[in-house]
């Protein structure tokens, strides 16, 4: 029991950050460095990059998996902490690394619209093609949560405009159905095409019926 209680206090120190308790602990109980992969994922969890360095010198590996195969960087990634992005693709992590759902670190970027985590995953060569479990690559998720410059930067990277989803939808389907019509226009000034159908015989167009949303991509189509 004690030592399970020690460990967990390793975690609890990580998640808050108490750099020097971690490294007194770790320096006093030898034993407690086989705690040190999963205090990873809560010093990731609560934004501490130094004791991110700290648990990488003392042995921890950079790519351990919780239980639904998130590594510390996509939760780095996910609670947007830049520092600790860095501090772990510097230490060796994989930036393609998948959950459970076949997501990567660039889809949480994506989604949350993490700008200057995603130019670093994209710039070190992150896999902008990258599908999920729902064949949603980060364009899907960028443009259906109306992240127009993050839009910008995977397309600018190569990403497919016109790729479909499990269920057929293209980024242009989702950014339509989300009411994003900024993303709408600039998807289709890039080549987004509005007559694919989705698996439910639907175009983007009609993906909505907010005649606001409609009336402004139909005025930017015709300027």
């Amino acid at each position: 029991m004690a030592a399970k209680a020690s460990s967990s206090n390793v975690f609890q120190l990580a998640l808050e950050g108490s750099l020097e308790s971690v490294r007194g602990l770790l320096d006093s109980d030898p034993s407690l460095l086989r705690a040190v992969d999963a205090a990873l994922h809560w010093a990731a969890s609560g934004k501490h990059a130094e004791l991110v360095d700290l648990l990488l010198e003392r042995g921890a590996a950079v790519d351990p998996k919780d239980e639904a195969e998130w590594t510390p960087l996509t939760i780095a990634v996910n609670v947007n902490s830049e520092p600790a992005v860095r501090r772990l693709i510097a230490g060796g992590a994989d930036i393609n690394a998948r959950t459970d759902r076949l997501v990567a670190p660039l889809h949480y970027a994506a989604s949350r619209g993490r700008t200057e985590i995603g130019e670093i995953l994209i710039g070190l060569g992150a896999d902008v093609a990258a599908g999920d479990k729902l064949k949603q690559t980060p364009l899907h998720r960028a443009a259906s949560q109306g992240h127009k410059r993050f839009v910008q930067m995977l397309i600018d990277a190569g990403a497919k405009i016109n790729i479909k989803d499990a269920a057929w939808n293209t980024p242009l389907h989702l950014a339509i159905e989300q009411c994003h019509g900024d993303v709408a226009v600039y998807l289709i000034e890039q080549g987004a095409k509005t007559d694919i159908e989705n698996r439910e015989k639907q175009t983007p167009l009609q993906m909505t019926k907010d005649k606001q949303v409609l009336q402004f991509v139909a005025k930017a189509l015709d300027e």
